[in-house]
C-alpha cells in the first residue's frame, strides 16, 4: 500500500471518528434536596435551551439527556410558594453530574407595581430583603 493510499485510509478513518464523536449526546445528572437534605420529588430541572426538560424521581433525581457537549444554565423550578428557583451553571461533556442542589423554602408574593402616576409597570423587577438587608 502506498503512502497516499495509507494517509487517505487514514483520513477516512479519522472522518468517521469525527462523525461519530460528533453525533454523542450527553447527560446530567444530580439530586435536588430540601433544607433537611431529603430529596423532593416532581421539580422541574431545565437548561438555558429550554429542551430537554425534566422532573425529578421520588429520591429527587433527575437525569437530562439528549445535551450536547457545551456550557449550559440549569434552571431548577419547584411549584410556586413551595421552594424557591435555582440557576446553576455547568458543563456538561459525555456524561456530567450536577450533584446535590439545596432548595430553600420560598413563598409566592402576587400584587401589581404601580408607577408613580398610578400606571401599573409591565416585567418589572422586585427585590426583597429581609430586616437586616440582606435577600
Amino acid at each position: 500500500m502506498s503512502i497516499a493510499s495509507r494517509v487517505f485510509a487514514f483520513a477516512l478513518t479519522l472522518c468517521a471518528f469525527t462523525a461519530w464523536v460528533t453525533g454523542q449526546t450527553s447527560v446530567l445528572t444530580g439530586q435536588v434536596v430540601g433544607p433537611t437534605n431529603v430529596g423532593i420529588p416532581g421539580i422541574t430541572v431545565k437548561n438555558d435551551a429550554g429542551a430537554p426538560t425534566t422532573t425529578t424521581d421520588a429520591l429527587g433525581n433527575f437525569t437530562l439527556t439528549g445535551l450536547q457537549n457545551r456550557n449550559y444554565t440549569i434552571d431548577i423550578i419547584p411549584p410556586v410558594g413551595t421552594y424557591v428557583p435555582v440557576q446553576r451553571s455547568i458543563r456538561v461533556n459525555i456524561t456530567t453530574s450536577l450533584g446535590v442542589v439545596t432548595l430553600q423554602p420560598g413563598v409566592a408574593i402576587t400584587g401589581t407595581m404601580l408607577l408613580p402616576n398610578g400606571t401599573p409597570v409591565t416585567n418589572g423587577n422586585v427585590n426583597l430583603y429581609d430586616s437586616a438587608g440582606t435577600d
